[in-house]
């Protein structure tokens, strides 16, 4: 990041906190691309302890429905950290 950018990314009348989350779901969804290509099967769930608890549900929204938009389905888990992926029936191990 070059000196000019830097500067005009912490002004102080920046939205800080819509930065902050915009970058939480921009790491969501490059983390979720990784498990989606190297996961074995529909089985394996991806753990949503990484995202901080207080945006954990509006990220989950947000790239849930773009999920959705491309054709597959999800179900969290596990107490809500843990988030299945799927094309088919809803996996086994998912309650």
């Amino acid at each position: 990041m070059d000196s000019y950018t830097f500067i005009n990314k912490i002004k102080y009348d920046n939205e800080f906190e819509n930065m902050y989350k915009e970058k939480i779901i921009s790491d969501f969804r490059m983390n979720l691309y990784y498990f989606l290509i190297s996961r074995t099967s529909e089985d394996d769930f991806f753990d949503l302890c990484s995202i901080p608890e207080n945006h954990r549900e509006d990220v989950v929204k947000i790239v849930g429905e773009e999920l959705i938009q491309v054709g597959w389905k999800w179900q969290l888990s596990y107490g809500d950290t843990g988030l299945f992926i799927f094309k088919g029936d809803v996996p086994k191990n998912c309650w």
